[in-house]
């Protein structure tokens, strides 16, 4: 197995280019590194009007760097290939939670692709505590945007803008009340920072 991965990375370096080496097959597994999200200013601002706040779930980190806060996603796992796309997952999420009533909506566990993709989370709430897997967000990462070298086995992913889907809305919607959120809304602006290993 290691003498196949290594023959198909000569490829990319004698022949030259993402392209060789996405025809001789290679892949890379995401093993290390963060996704950090803030909230975007149009979405907070419809959560604190309506007195909701926001905590980051472990073994996520909570983000003060930014008038908005915000979590990092770690422990990515998955497959991608020589030109960064395929499936990607992460640990962590966020907590969303009301101080007057304690209505809250906890999103964790997110499993989604590159280098567009719906993210799927484990989302809990006030009306479903014991959770329900659902795709609530959107985005498409610009081809600009995403770099991977197969020589420096990194992937990085310059800011993204994340939007809220129909499904989200309305459970925003019917956990905080009219005007939580809506369809289109950004409801983050993510980057991400990882390193890869080979793979088959």
């Amino acid at each position: 197995m290691r003498k196949c991965i290594v023959a198909s990375l000569g490829a990319f370096v004698l022949v030259g280019g993402v392209a060789t080496a996405h025809a001789a097959g290679v892949h890379v597994a995401p093993d290390g590194g963060t996704v950090t999200c803030h909230v975007s200013p149009e979405q907070w601002k419809a959560l604190t009007d309506r007195g909701v706040g926001f905590r980051a779930m472990a073994p996520g980190v909570q983000l003060t760097d930014r008038a908005q806060p915000g979590t990092t996603l770690t422990d990515p796992g998955g497959r991608l290939d020589a030109i960064g796309h395929g499936q990607i997952t992460f640990r962590g999420g966020f907590r969303l939670e009301s101080k007057a009533t304690g209505d809250f909506v906890e999103v964790t566990e997110p499993r989604t692709a590159l280098p567009a993709g719906n993210p799927e989370f484990q989302v809990r709430s006030s009306f479903d505590p014991v959770g329900t897997r659902m795709e609530i967000l959107a985005y498409t990462v610009d081809p600009t945007a995403l770099h991977l070298s197969l020589l420096g086995l990194t992937l990085g992913i310059d800011a993204t803008d994340i939007a809220v889907n129909p499904t989200f809305a309305a459970v925003l919607t019917r956990t905080f009340g009219d005007g939580a959120s809506e369809t289109g809304m950004s409801f983050a602006v993510c980057s991400a920072a990882l390193t890869v290993r080979l793979t088959a």
